[in-house]
């Protein structure tokens, strides 16, 4: 997932960077992501004599090939996360952070309407 300047393509399993501590949070629960916290050993820069800044190298044999599905997986994938989305924030306005009483605030407020909607127009609320 990382590498430096220092890296060489031949041996892609080995890396100048060594990882202290690679962890969840697992306290955060407000989202369904949990955030990563990653502590990296990085190398000492090297004496950099030359005005051009370091470049990665890559294998020889890399040749990028773009992902025919790549509009399908977007809009899939935008299609989801707003439908998932939408319903954790129905759940968590009306419900204030708790499944069950967000689901009966909903059908709370579904009954309310259809009593608004079938009441004749015209009346007010206390006749």
């Amino acid at each position: 997932m990382y590498t430096t300047y220092t890296d060489t393509p031949d041996t892609p399993r080995l890396s100048n960077i060594a990882n202290a501590l690679y962890t969840s949070i697992p306290s955060y629960t407000t989202s369904d992501h949990k955030p990563v916290v990653s502590v990296l050993l990085l190398p000492p820069p090297l004496p950099n004599t030359s005005s051009t800044p370091h470049v990665l190298k890559l294998p020889t044999t890399y040749t990028p090939h773009p992902d025919p599905y790549t509009p399908l997986k977007k809009y899939t994938g935008r299609v989801l996360d707003r439908s998932i989305g939408y319903c954790w924030w129905l759940l968590t306005v009306f419900g204030a952070g708790s499944a069950v009483f967000g689901i009966g605030n909903f059908i709370l407020s579904l009954g309310m309407w259809g009593w608004w909607k079938t009441r004749p127009s015209g009346t007010s609320p206390t006749a």
